[in-house]
């Protein structure tokens, strides 16, 4: 009750979180660090694209930032559990500044060798999945529970601002600075965020353990995935999302390939990109609205089917507008559904294993993405493309209604 009644002193019974200071400050910083994150995920592929002229080598870079978040989730979602959340976010922004500037030196210096580049992707991707697994667990202890769709819809806007300005502002640094020298300005992103972390007041359960222990750890990491398989909602919502991403993952995939065989420009696909974009901001803006009429299941099953329909419409869609209306339907019933998943996860479970399964949920349902990936872009080669857009629609859309059958009416949840 105490740390319920500190964020109300904070953010009013019905003022609205753009009034939190606090709340705003780290809403900014992340918008500034997730775009400062664009610039080292286009400079790095650039880099290893100067280095060595080959295909094979930024392939295999981009699969080792996947790396992080499918072998070692379940064991940072202990880690976040067991120790203070504001150490462990600074420490994670701390690794990313170092490593950016590190590999700024040996690039400058002369020393930049491929394995470099395969160390840095790791370590990048390492630190950017333990801050967002934290924050994610942190927001509950923060804000209140009833205010948890307008804090989740409002970090969903920003990160839909970085999607729609990062890689077009990244673009245009290395065109003017060169790939290595912008990694400066990723760093001092990295900064700004620390202030705000340190800003926080998080009202954190004083009892954590002053010992870890690899076998402490890893006996915490087992207790996390116990409880996500024992739950029948979170088990349903990891389930919904594993084959939703594979969908999703089949159609992002080849879905650049797709419009460049249709002739569809630069400039035209900037269009695409950007509709979809500024659709899923709309829905950030106003979920909350939406989200009290209807309710968490509800949204997130709208959400889904709604992605299904619009991965179906993409299979028909051979010209711009139709292109723009189906990507744009896609992005937004997936900003949808994602802003009412998170929210769901972070009311129903305990705060001490907030981390654990927040870290758990990403894992299982990101476990399959990279070989959906490789699996679309190899069955282009014998089926028409179209119909892989078909399938991964139809598949999204029938885990949907199977979800719905078995458990995501959500009628009966108990929440933390």
């Amino acid at each position: 009750m105490e740390a319920v009644e500190k964020v109300e002193k904070v953010v009013g019974k019905e003022a609205s979180l753009w009034r939190n200071k606090k709340f705003l400050f780290l809403w900014i910083a992340q918008i500034f660090s997730g775009i400062g994150e664009q610039l080292h995920l286009l400079a790095l592929p650039w880099i290893m694209y100067d280095l060595t002229r080959n295909s094979t080598m930024m392939g295999t870079l981009a699969a080792i930032e996947q790396i992080p978040i499918l072998l070692l989730g379940f064991l940072m979602g202990a880690l976040i559990d067991n120790i203070n959340k504001k150490l462990i976010m600074i420490t994670s922004l701390a690794l990313s500044i170092i490593t950016v500037i590190s590999l700024y030196s040996l690039v400058n210096v002369g020393y930049l060798v491929v394995p470099s580049l395969f160390i840095a992707g790791f370590v990048l991707a390492f630190a950017s999945s333990l801050y967002s697994v934290t924050i994610s667990s942190t927001i509950p202890l923060i804000i209140k529970k009833d205010r948890l769709v307008e804090a989740n819809s409002q970090i969903s806007l920003g990160q839909n601002i970085i999607v729609l300005l990062g890689p077009s502002l990244a673009g245009i640094l290395i065109a003017t600075f060169g790939a290595q020298n912008i990694l400066w300005i990723n760093s001092f992103s990295y900064f700004f965020l620390i202030l705000a972390v340190l800003n926080l007041k998080i009202n954190e359960d004083n009892t954590k353990k002053t010992t870890i222990s690899v076998r402490g750890i890893l006996k915490d990491a087992l207790e996390g995935i116990k409880y996500l398989w024992k739950n029948n909602t979170l088990r349903m919502i990891s389930f919904l999302t594993l084959f939703i991403n594979i969908g999703l993952g089949s159609t992002l995939a080849i879905f650049l390939f797709y419009t460049r065989e249709l002739g569809i420009s630069s400039a035209q696909m900037g269009f695409i990109y950007s509709g979809g974009t500024i659709g899923a901001i709309s829905i950030a803006l106003t979920v909350r609205i939406w989200s009290k009429k209807i309710g968490r299941g509800k949204g997130i099953l709208i959400g889904s089917i709604t992605a299904g329909i619009g991965t179906i419409l993409i299979s028909v869609s051979d010209s711009l507008l139709p292109l723009i209306l189906s990507y744009g339907l896609l992005l937004i019933s997936v900003s949808f559904a994602n802003i009412n998943i998170v929210t769901l996860i972070q009311e129903i479970t305990p705060k001490d294993l907030l981390g654990r399964v927040n870290a758990g949920n990403r894992t299982i349902s990101r476990i399959a993405v990279p070989f959906s990936m490789l699996s679309s872009g190899i069955l282009v080669n014998y089926i028409k493309i179209n119909h892989i857009f078909l399938a991964s629609g139809i598949l999204i859309v029938a885990i949907a209604l199977i979800t719905f059958r078995k458990e995501m009416t959500f009628k009966n949840i108990k929440t933390n």
